[in-house]
């Protein structure tokens, strides 16, 4: 199909409410929203354990830059209200020549699911599903399933069958557009799920697809990560001993500071440290809007180990 016919053919009757956040079909209001669905499926990142406030300006900002892609993309301008600190990704994206179709394209199955597709591009004949992130970072797997279902929709709203589905990640720590293109889940498998939701009976999408969930973990591996963690607090401890044992040492005697070969050791003063307690400001001043002083700080994913 060439890009004419795709436009053609480009129709939808599902109409989205924002103010809601609702889908309709014709008369009939569409049950469930694929954020939601996923969300139950544990197929989105958590994202629990971060303030509502910081939250809440990180789904403004992602919204207004949804926005402002979806107006270049229809008028070919960036709108002149953009905060100039977006400039660099802005102009990346736009370097990136990518042929929209479609933003916000609303589709469903039925009215049992419906979404909004970020974008519809066509390249090289192929018809894609894309997903615009603003996040400080992405799960690809998550990604993944959101353009999968939505190219599922988009099949029973349309006839069309995208061929294959991309990320296009607005990395605002590189101010870099990253656009990342990956195979769509089979419809077999998404319509492994159809059932469920239908019957509002939710697992984790593991479970849904026969996936194990055990972690294995060669046993030599596992011991020498025992061992050196006990190893490290077994250093830890030995240098407390030795740095109190130092410290007594230049109290005694006097001396601030002493350079030996390999060790410059200087006496520090006790002192006062002094905090400045947020949470009590904020109690005492209600009225005070802290939400500009914030200052986020990318925090990469880990582990914690605790040896039994």
């Amino acid at each position: 199909m060439n890009k004419a016919e795709y436009l053609n053919n480009l129709k939808t009757s599902v109409r989205f409410f924002a103010d809601g956040h609702y889908y309709m079909l014709g008369e009939e209001k569409i049950k469930h929203t694929l954020t939601r669905v996923l969300k139950s499926f544990n197929l989105t990142p958590d994202y629990s354990f971060i303030k509502e406030d910081v939250l809440q300006q990180a789904a403004e900002r992602g919204t207004m830059l949804h926005e402002v892609l979806e107006m270049y993309d229809k008028y070919g301008e960036i709108p002149p209200f953009v905060d100039c600190q977006y400039n660099a990704l802005l102009d990346d994206y736009i370097s990136k020549k990518q042929d929209v179709l479609v933003s916000e394209f609303s589709v469903s199955y039925n009215t049992l699911l419906a979404t909004n597709i970020d974008k519809l591009i066509f390249e090289n004949e192929d018809l894609i599903v894309a997903d615009v992130k603003t996040t400080s970072k992405v799960h690809l797997e998550s990604v993944k399933y959101q353009c999968s279902f939505g190219a599922y929709m988009l099949y029973h709203t349309t006839g069309i069958k995208a061929t294959k589905g991309r990320l296009i990640w607005l990395n605002r720590t590189k101010n870099r557009c990253e656009l990342t293109d990956f195979d769509l889940v089979p419809f077999e498998t998404i319509e492994k799920f159809i059932p469920l939701i239908e019957k509002e009976e939710y697992k984790d999408y593991r479970e849904v697809l026969g996936i194990s969930t055990e972690l294995t973990v060669e046993e030599d591996v596992i011991n020498e990560v025992c061992t050196l963690i006990e190893q490290e607090k077994q250093v830890k401890d030995k240098l407390k001993q030795l740095k109190d044992y130092l410290t007594e040492l230049m109290r005694t005697n006097g001396v601030k500071q002493a350079k030996f070969q390999r060790l410059q050791m200087t006496y520090v003063l006790p002192s006062v440290k002094k905090t400045f307690d947020v949470k009590a400001f904020q109690t005492d001043n209600s009225d005070i809007d802290l939400s500009k002083y914030y200052k986020e700080t990318e925090v990469s994913d880990g582990i914690r180990l605790t040896v039994k």
